[in-house]
């Protein structure tokens, strides 16, 4: 995950799925879960950031769960969202 701060006024995510994920069902499948988990989870991030995710060649593996752990992980470590104690369940 990269960051960038903006001066916009609304926040943009990108998503990255490379070749060596897969073919291309499982890359559009990776990059479904990834919005998925952005909308739902990342939705009260403050306005102004550049976001992009690249996912990995073990994303097409991974279940919805260990995505979203590690997308909500990542945005806690870069400073975008903070993490309640209740939002892990």
């Amino acid at each position: 995950m990269k960051v960038l701060r903006t001066n916009q006024t609304a926040t943009r995510f990108g998503f990255v799925t490379a070749k060596r994920v897969g073919n291309a069902v499982v890359r559009n499948r990776v990059r479904r879960r990834l919005r998925a988990i952005v909308r739902t989870e990342l939705g009260q991030i403050d306005s102004g950031w550049d976001v992009v995710i690249s996912a990995r060649d073990n994303a097409s593996d991974a279940t919805f769960a260990e995505l979203r752990e590690s997308i909500i992980g990542m945005a806690a470590q870069s400073g975008i969202v903070t993490v309640a104690a209740d939002s892990t369940e």
